[in-house]
């Protein structure tokens, strides 16, 4: 894999379901992954990851690769619960829906750091919400609708029936609607203001076929302990690049530490105790959103420059160039 940064890094399992669908195209993953993925070995490594910038490179070649633009339907079907891991394993063995759903939001950040879920109890419904904690930039729309359709798919499999609901998704209407509505039992809305599914509160009391309250705690316990591992070397940085980063490009300390209810100095001491600083994480989100906006054909080296708070072109070819070690122009040409 190549040197971005490992911000919101996931783990190359998912890669693995992306290689089995584009397979199923009669596309190589040596054509899929090249240039990205060094060593295909790592797709089996359990605890490989790769930084999400890459992955919405993969994904933007595996549509061009394919010509589908529905491919996003593909690997929704391709997601299984174990593919989640131990939170898989810990949902598959819940005791309820409800049980599952809570893990799922708990332990999310473990396998989709980029993400957060949460559910919503009403008195006659119950909603789970799926919020981007940084922008999914070009894959936005590849990734919601995997996951929705995964998720219609992996309830069906841990109920054994169908679920019916009702999907919102904050996208436009892809032309391909029609097959997404053929895999969510229900109705689905585009442009809304969150991403949701919907469903009847009384399914959270339904039973999981699977269930086996042993191997669930089992799998709870793993999942408590990577979290705790994860909090402990990220907890802070983590959260001042949540803060940092927004659609229109990136806040100042000052900023961070009102949003962090916090003074800049007790900001910039907390970090260090961390072993960074703000300006090296905001150098890495930089890096992150460079390489997401240098897929953009339409985005000129100026626009993209001052996106990044750059003042000008030859300041961001300068960082480009010690980020990659390739100027914008030649790196850009190497995506096409």
């Amino acid at each position: 894999m190549s040197a971005a940064p490992e911000i919101y890094a996931i783990p190359t399992n998912y890669l693995a379901d992306l290689v089995r669908v584009v397979e199923r195209y009669g596309v190589g993953r040596e054509a899929l992954l090249e240039g990205v993925v060094d060593d295909p070995a790592l797709l089996e490594d359990p605890g490989a990851r790769i930084a999400f910038a890459e992955v919405a490179e993969l994904i933007e070649r595996a549509i061009e690769l394919t010509g589908d633009r529905a491919l996003a339907i593909s690997m929704g079907l391709q997601m299984q619960v174990s593919s989640h891991g131990y939170l898989g394993f810990a949902a598959m063995t819940s005791r309820t829906v409800r049980e599952a759903l809570e893990l799922a939001c708990r332990f999310a950040p473990l396998r989709f750091p980029a993400l957060s879920l949460r559910l919503d109890v009403g008195e006659e419904e119950a909603a789970l919400v799926l919020e981007e904690r940084v922008p999914f930039g070009t894959a936005h729309e590849f990734v919601l609708v995997t996951l929705f359709v995964g998720f219609t798919r992996m309830a069906q499999a841990l109920l054994g029936k169908s679920v019916r609901g009702h999907a919102e998704l904050e996208i436009a209407q892809p032309d391909y609607f029609e097959d997404i509505r053929r895999m969510i039992p229900g109705t689905v809305s585009f442009e809304m203001p969150q991403n949701r599914l919907v469903f009847a509160r009384a399914l959270l009391d339904e039973p999981i076929l699977t269930a086996n309250p042993a191997a669930m705690n089992l799998a709870k316990e793993h999942c408590e302990r990577e979290l705790a591992e994860v909090s402990r070397k990220h907890t802070y940085a983590q959260r001042v690049r949540e803060a940092a980063s927004v659609e229109s490009g990136f806040l100042g300390l000052e900023e961070v530490a009102r949003r962090l209810g916090t003074s800049p100095r007790t900001l910039k001491r907390r970090l260090a105790d961390e072993g960074t600083t703000f300006s090296q994480l905001l150098d890495e989100l930089r890096h992150a959103r460079a390489l997401e906006l240098m897929r953009a054909p339409e985005l000129s080296l100026e626009e993209i420059a001052e996106r990044l708070g750059y003042s000008d072109v030859a300041n961001f070819s300068r960082a480009f160039r010690r980020w990659t070690n390739v100027a914008p122009g030649a790196y850009r040409r190497g995506v096409r």
